[in-house]
């Protein structure tokens, strides 16, 4: 069977750094991918992505910001199972290898996006369609099929969650430097996740 991997960005465009998702799948569109990947800027749209998940993939990569109290601009790679905690691997630019020794985190850092929303433990009791998080959505999807794909979570540190409605950029200036890196992040993964599969398929 042919490998099928769907890039899924999320975000809601008109908060800030929360439209990284967005913005991310939107770059990766203009990238010569392999025909097997599919890539959809899903929006706040993730019911949509919900019910999507039954279709067979290989793998689901999300893009999303993600609130863990790193620096603004911090990528995370994160692998989206049964566990109650998903395991991180932090990926800073080199100016940005030192996390506030005080482990500050600043007033958005508490904001339920990506991670901090799968590890909130809430049950999905209200599903708003504008606002349901990575676990959230993953509930839902166990309620219409046997098994989740293999799902990961690419996702950025925003610095801004505030609402833009004027003509600046949606982007705040360190997560729109990281937008070259969570691609090329993205781009190792899907090279990783591909070559698994042909290992899987051609081994006796």
């Amino acid at each position: 069977m042919n490998a099928r991997i769907l890039i899924a960005g999320i975000g809601n465009i008109f908060l800030g750094d929360d439209a990284f998702g967005c913005e991310a799948a939107q770059a990766l569109t203009k990238h010569a991918l392999p025909a097997e990947v599919a890539v959809r800027d899903f929006g706040i749209r993730c019911l949509e992505l919900a019910y999507l998940l039954d279709a067979d993939w290989t793998a689901v990569i999300v893009l999303d910001a993600v609130s863990r109290g790193l620096l603004p601009g911090t990528l995370y790679r994160i692998t989206l199972d049964d566990e109650p905690e998903p395991v991180a691997a932090a990926w800073r630019s080199p100016e940005r290898q030192r996390a506030d020794p005080a482990g500050h985190r600043s007033p958005h850092s508490q904001r339920p996006t990506g991670a901090t929303r799968a590890n909130s433990g809430e049950p999905p009791a209200s599903l708003n369609p504008h606002s349901v998080g990575i676990e959230h959505l993953r509930s839902l999807a166990r309620q219409t099929m046997v098994a989740l794909p293999p799902m990961f979570l690419i996702g950025c540190e925003p610095l801004s969650l505030e609402p833009v409605f004027d003509n600046r950029p949606p982007l705040s200036p360190p997560v729109a430097a990281a937008l070259p890196r969570a691609c090329a992040m993205t781009e190792a993964m899907i090279q990783e996740l591909l070559a698994s599969h042909l290992q899987e398929v051609t081994t006796p």
